[in-house]
């Protein structure tokens, strides 16, 4: 999703930590495992960091899972194969008006979803799915693993500084040679 290459992410923290040759003070495989570790923790803040579009297959049932990388629901748009939209509910209005909504008949299309912040990866569809359906979706997801190779970073270029204060934090953190435990907890309170 971004433009910047992981590779002009590290040689930039190489420019402010100092050490300009890779395998000096920091091999380049090191500062690539900081950056992909930025990413998720950017992403388990701001789930929605690096939002995925696509269709989620449906379980049959009314309880329902995000696919495999999956971080968090969004939003849920439509029905993949009847295109039928699929609304919000409210869980406290459903409960009240259709209590024994999780024995209704089972079908391919859900009408409604519903979700819980407190349980980010998993969603409630009404009607019951018959185990057929899919919804087109927007979630919040796991980045991919960076390389060093022409990889991009996954998430918005917008994130380009707080990526790097997060590879100098744990960089300043981890070097024990002249470890700067000020200069790392400057670097922590900034990428945040």
């Amino acid at each position: 999703m971004g433009t910047i290459l992981a590779s002009a992410i590290i040689t930039s923290v190489r420019r402010v930590l100092l050490d300009p040759t890779p395998g000096v003070t920091w091999a380049d495989a090191d500062l690539l495992a900081m950056l992909n570790e930025g990413e998720r923790a950017i992403c388990a803040i701001k789930r929605e960091a690096n939002p995925v579009r696509g269709a989620v297959t449906l379980a049959a049932g009314t309880k329902q899972t995000l696919p495999a990388g999956g971080i968090a629901v969004m939003e849920a748009y439509e029905n993949t194969v009847s295109g039928r939209r699929c609304t919000l509910a409210n869980r406290e209005l459903v409960d009240a008006a259709a209590p024994f909504f999780p024995a209704a008949t089972q079908e391919v299309d859900a009408e409604h979803y519903m979700k819980d912040d407190r349980d980010p990866t998993r969603f409630d569809v009404i009607p019951p799915n018959d185990g057929t359906g899919s919804l087109q979706m927007l979630y919040g997801a796991v980045p991919t693993a960076l390389t060093l190779t022409s990889s991009a970073i996954n998430l918005l270029d917008i994130y380009e500084h707080a990526l790097k204060a997060f590879v100098l934090s744990q960089a300043y953190a981890e070097n024990t040679d002249r470890q700067d435990l000020a200069k790392s907890t400057q670097y922590a309170n900034d990428w945040k």
